[in-house]
């Protein structure tokens, strides 16, 4: 019994391997491609890969390093539209030291935000009340962070009517 969970364990880390594998080849041709028909499904597969790199060890999957020259790469043309892409950049532009990357962080974080990304509205939190690409403001991160756990509680309302439904 041990031996089929070892022997189950590395054979799902062999697919999820070659599928990660499989979905960089893809993303890579699509970026090089002006021959791209289903602009939705680039951006999602895009997305997924420059996801996968910007949280690296992180993630379940534990098969990419966190590298975010490759998380930029593949989030940046998936961000038309899509909220969580400018999200995930503005937190890896945090990281920097100078200012200016911490400007654009804000930026991002804000565009996120008004595309409706909940997570946005908490980071914006931290960037006023840190001072990251702004100056500090605890007015403005204690709205923002009112404005997220709003959304939350929404979200989770919504899920839980849904749910049973879904039920019924």
């Amino acid at each position: 019994s041990g031996d089929s969970k070892a022997e189950l364990s590395v054979l799902s880390f062999s697919v999820d391997l070659k599928f990660i594998k499989e979905s960089i080849k893809l993303a890579e041709n699509y970026l090089t491609s002006s021959n791209n028909r289903n602009i939705k499904q680039i951006k999602k597969l895009l997305f997924n890969v420059g996801y996968q790199f910007c949280m690296g060890d992180k993630e379940v999957s534990l098969n990419i390093q966190e590298d975010y020259f490759y998380a930029i790469k593949y989030l940046k043309p998936a961000l038309l539209g899509d909220k969580t892409s400018f999200y995930l950049l503005s937190t890896i532009f945090s990281n920097e030291e100078n200012q200016e990357s911490q400007r654009i962080a804000f930026k991002l974080a804000d565009i996120s935000a008004d595309l409706g990304c909940t997570h946005a509205f908490n980071i914006l939190a931290v960037y006023y009340k840190n001072g990251i690409g702004i100056v500090s403001n605890i007015i403005m991160a204690a709205i923002y962070f009112k404005i997220a756990n709003i959304m939350i509680i929404v979200f989770n309302v919504f899920l839980g009517f849904k749910l049973m439904i879904i039920i019924d």
